[in-house]
């Protein structure tokens, strides 16, 4: 396999490259080096993906193998014995100099790591394939998928709302119930899981051939892995990032196919919610409130469908419920109150912190109330065996929408004021040839321009 030399780091590629390409790897590796961002355009066709991987897996190979001999120069010099395998732990106090190039590089665990990700999950397999090309492909890799790609369990994987599958994947795991998350402690070890490059489907082969859980086997292998491919909505949406715990300082992150990023970003930082949603949350509210009025104001032990070892604690009371049923007709209310011509209208962010003053909800009731809207979205999850039953999609959806509003944990005035000016709120009545009820409301949507992010 040729080898060429970029900027003294040696880069390994399928075949002799096009002089196109060695400019691009060159460009990618001054970024790597001077530790910068940059926005890197090939025409389609010339091997970008390629281009990327090799260049920046030979820099990573590289690195690492600098890192290294300065810890083992170190032992030598009496800091401490060099560290085999990762060298994360700095050998007795000693902080490998790895040059002025790159210093800025590093995650936790000392060596630097590649995030590699693009917009499909179609697109992350072809780049995972191209790896798998190369002479890179030695090196420890993870893919990251949803439950909807990688969830086998055979009850869990049937639900089709995202919401509801999480939370019921949550409940078998935290009581441990689940017999393929039961198994992913003893196969992360697995000689076939280091030295094999899997995508999702590889992963769902291997978890049902197994019996083992493909999605949180993935989240184990991303602890050790060189290089994690992630659609880029894990990294740019907040909440799923938090979700699947992934920190980006130290990391390097590539972007592949980024010409949707505004847009993604747009989406994250959305939601529509219909006054159909508001009647929903409320019909939810009052369903739960029903079954502890029937067992005497007393959570009712429950169980998720065939897991009877997993059962609720009273976490909630009647007087809980009353009090946000009460906030739920306030905040209907004033939303039939928003004055809506036929093509709708449109408001400035502020208009959303105003509306939902109205019902109580300010920045400091954020985590009290969020808290028990998940709660209550366990319990009608865990609790309605039927595909008819209520399982909490109006309330998660409420939930969604004040943690949008109120993003930060520690929300401060110049952080209202910042979503204030890069925030409108559209309302308008929905076309009743698109909706199955009766509608009206308004929608948070980030940007100057929205027509669209609705409510109604």
């Amino acid at each position: 396999m040729p080898e060429i030399v970029i900027q003294g780091i040696p880069i390994r590629f399928p075949f002799e490259p096009y002089d196109l390409q060695r400019d691009y790897m060159t460009k990618v590796i001054e970024c790597l080096q001077s530790s910068s961002n940059g926005a890197l355009e090939s025409p389609t066709g010339t091997g970008k993906t390629l281009c990327l991987l090799c260049a920046t897996l030979g820099w990573l190979e590289y690195k690492k193998a600098s890192i290294q001999a300065d810890y083992a120069a170190a032992a030598k010099q009496g800091y401490g014995p060099a560290p085999a395998g990762d060298v994360g732990a700095a050998a007795g106090g000693f902080t490998p100099a790895v040059g002025d190039a790159g210093a800025g590089w590093g995650a936790v665990g000392g060596n630097p790591r590649i995030i590699y990700s693009s917009r499909t999950h179609a697109q992350l397999s072809q780049a995972i394939g191209e790896l798998k090309r190369t002479s890179y492909n030695y090196m420890k890799v993870s893919v990251l998928g949803s439950r909807d790609q990688l969830c086998i369990h055979p009850e869990v994987s049937k639900e089709l709302n995202n919401n509801t599958k999480q939370h019921m994947c949550q409940l078998r795991v935290k009581s441990k119930t689940c017999y393929f998350y039961n198994q992913v402690e003893g196969k992360k070890d697995d000689p076939f899981l280091k030295t094999e490059v899997l995508d999702l489907e590889d992963l769902v082969k291997y978890g049902r051939r197994r019996t083992c859980c493909p999605y949180y086997l993935a989240r184990d292998l991303r602890q050790e892995a060189d290089i994690i491919f992630m659609p880029y909505n894990y990294l740019l949406d907040p909440r799923i990032r938090k979700a699947h715990g992934i920190e980006l300082r130290g990391y390097v992150v590539i972007l592949d196919e980024a010409h949707n990023i505004e847009k993604i970003c747009e989406e994250s930082a959305s939601l529509q919610l219909r006054s159909t949603d508001i009647a929903m949350c409320i019909e939810e509210v009052t369903q739960v409130m029903q079954k502890l009025t029937e067992n005497g104001g007393e959570m009712e032990a429950f169980a998720a469908a065939n897991d009877p070892a997993s059962e609720a604690p009273q976490d909630f009371s009647v007087e809980d419920l009353y009090i946000l049923k009460t906030l739920f007709l306030q905040f209907e209310q004033a939303v039939d109150a928003i004055p809506v011509s036929t093509e709708g209208q449109s408001y400035p962010g502020s208009f959303m912190f105003d509306l939902l003053e109205k019902a109580e909800i300010v920045p400091s009731k954020k985590p009290v109330i969020c808290d028990l809207l998940d709660k209550l979205v366990q319990y009608l999850t865990s609790s309605s065996s039927s595909p008819f039953q209520r399982k909490g999609a109006g309330l998660q959806k409420f939930s969604d929408l004040i943690k949008i509003v109120f993003s930060k944990d520690n929300f401060t005035l110049e952080h209202m004021n910042a979503i204030k000016k890069s925030y409108r709120v559209h309302v308008a009545v929905e076309d009743p040839r698109k909706r199955g009820g009766w509608g009206g409301g308004a929608g948070a949507k980030q940007g100057e321009n929205n027509g669209g992010g609705t409510w109604g």
